[in-house]
């Protein structure tokens, strides 16, 4: 799944505001979210003794009007003899890391370590498909390549199918020939618990 821009924006200024909150709440400063300065709110405000800080915190792209607002806010800030502090929040650089073939690779190596368990809950199995496959961890070397991820392996039994999670770190060879299986585990709750 891939979070959309706007959503991401809105909560790392949240999550930023709120550790700036924590920070300065540390040092004694009173806090004051979403404070109202003039007729223009700041993000936050903190107040202690005569410091008076305002920030303002940007993630993504503003509309003209928003950046009007925030110069009319500095402005206030510096009217009422206060810091006006602007803290820009850069976008997490996606990274796009794949393995070409994974999806065979995965559903051969579940297919043969859990063929004989999956017969004997429900009888004839396939494994049709891994799907959602989400890699954590890839650390490629001379003796080749560690993997680690999850997925959902898709099966089809009798008149029926299931989709299970699947946590995985494999050893790869460079020409991407599974070497080991460290750690490969196929959530099999779900069938043993509706008796497939």
């Amino acid at each position: 799944m891939e979070i959309r821009p706007e959503i991401l924006d809105k909560h790392l200024a949240d999550a930023a505001i709120e550790q700036l909150a924590d920070d300065y709440s540390r040092r004694g400063f009173e806090i004051e979210r979403d404070a109202l300065m003039g007729d223009t709110h700041a993000d936050l405000v903190a107040r202690k003794g005569e410091s008076l800080l305002v920030f303002e915190v940007k993630s993504g792209a503003w509309t003209e009007k928003r950046r009007e607002e925030v110069v009319r806010l500095r402005n206030q800030a510096v009217h009422e003899g206060g810091r006006f502090i602007l803290v820009m929040l850069p976008q997490p650089r996606k990274k796009s890391v794949e393995i070409e073939g994974i999806k065979d690779i995965l559903r051969r190596v579940v297919d043969e370590r859990y063929q004989s368990e999956l017969s004997d809950l429900a009888g004839e199995v396939q494994v049709t498909d891994v799907v959602d496959i989400d890699l954590n961890s890839l650390v490629a070397g001379p003796d080749g390549i560690d993997v680690e991820g999850s997925a959902y392996v898709d099966l089809e039994f009798q008149s029926s199918s299931e989709s299970l999670p699947l946590d995985f770190h494999l050893r790869l060879s460079h020409d991407l020939e599974p070497q080991d299986v460290v750690r490969l585990n196929l959530d099999l709750k779900e069938l043993h618990s509706n008796g497939s």
